[in-house]
């Protein structure tokens, strides 16, 4: 879901694989989650905020953070909406 390539700081080639990723799964939450945080970065604040209220609306889900720790689709997105920047999961 874009992860390494955010790793690696290429946010246009993981902008470009998770824009066709929502394709085929639109509520993926790493898929919005990543999205989003790209959009954060690049100073897409209003687009980033309706991907975050898009996960909140949907079911809470367990996942995997950036840094391997088991995390709430909910609590990344209330935290990446705190902050300017996001932060991206796996």
């Amino acid at each position: 879901y874009g992860f390494n390539a955010i790793a690696r700081g290429d946010l246009n080639a993981a902008e470009a694989r998770l824009i066709a990723q929502r394709a085929e799964e639109p509520n993926e939450p790493s898929v919005l989650l990543n999205l989003a945080y790209i959009y954060g970065r690049t100073g897409r604040a209003d687009e980033a905020t309706a991907l975050y209220n898009q996960i909140l609306a949907s079911d809470d889900v367990l996942m995997i953070s950036g840094k391997g720790e088991q995390v709430w689709s909910h609590a990344l997105a209330r935290k990446a909406m705190s902050r300017t920047t996001g932060i991206a999961s796996r």
